[in-house]
């Protein structure tokens, strides 16, 4: 008896894993893995050295990690292969990039902030500025007044808008020496503003001769509520330039000043 049983539990063994046997369905992973690694960067303009960003969520296709207090990161495994790395966050542009993983990979990522308007310009407006200048030499004076800018039409020309603008100051003039006299006077041009396909604001004036930027900024580069910029332009009329931007206004200060005079436009509305 005690016979008979070893030999139905040897047939039941047998009987197991002859229906455990490989049936050919059974595979060996044999994909190739590597790290992705870098370091996330926060870019607020070409003026400023970046910093790094912490904290920032970071996704290869599905997998996903989150930027240290440094800014680096790491993942570590992923496949061989072509795959997409990505960046979303609040008051940054959206960050994309496809890469290809055929060993261990290192990447820099520039994180740029969502821009703002800072010279919103349009067909049939008018600007209104309050007008001085003051100069030395021989006959040393001063202008104030009222400097309108009346926006009338716009043109394409190539791959620019081209906006003409019609300027008229009227001013008191003062001279103090010799003698002091004192009268009204006006004065009138017209200039062009033209924007680019990309952007980019520029002035064919006297009043602005050099100046260029583009009119979407990060805001991040504001200090006391407006963003300031400086042009030397030793080869023309007028040497310097100062201006001052505001989101969603524009132009709310012109300082243009030379060797014995200068010129200020500030915004009235």
């Amino acid at each position: 008896m005690k016979i008979i049983l070893k030999y139905i539990i040897v047939l039941l063994i047998i009987i197991f894993f002859s229906n455990c046997k490989d049936d050919g369905t059974s595979t060996v992973d044999s994909t190739k893995y590597y790290s992705v690694s870098g370091i996330v960067l926060d870019v607020v303009s070409s003026d400023y050295s970046p910093g790094v960003k912490k904290n920032a969520p970071i996704f290869i296709d599905n997998d996903s990690t989150i930027s240290g207090v440094d800014g680096t990161f790491i993942f570590n495994k992923i496949s061989e292969g072509n795959h997409t790395i990505r960046v979303t966050l609040p008051s940054y542009e959206p960050f994309s990039k496809s890469i290809s993983v055929l060993k261990d990979t290192s990447i820099r990522i520039y994180l740029y902030g969502l821009k703002s308007n800072y010279f919103p310009i349009e067909e049939n407006s008018i600007k209104i500025y309050d007008y001085f200048s003051s100069y030395g030499g021989g006959y040393p004076g001063q202008d104030s007044g009222r400097a309108t800018w009346t926006i009338s039409t716009v043109k394409l020309v190539g791959n620019s808008k081209v906006y003409d603008v019609f300027e008229k100051i009227i001013f008191t003039h003062k001279v103090f020496s010799p003698l002091y006299s004192e009268r009204v006077d006006s004065f009138t041009t017209n200039f062009t503003i033209s924007e680019s396909n990309v952007n980019i604001i520029s002035f064919k004036s006297s009043v602005l001769d050099g100046v260029s930027f583009n009119r979407n900024i990060d805001p991040r580069q504001e200090q006391n509520g407006v963003i300031e910029k400086s042009y030397n332009n030793p080869g023309s009329l007028i040497s310097n330039v100062n201006i001052s931007l505001k989101r969603d206004v524009g132009l709310t200060k012109i300082v243009q000043f030379g060797n014995g005079w200068g010129k200020t436009y500030k915004l009235i509305q």
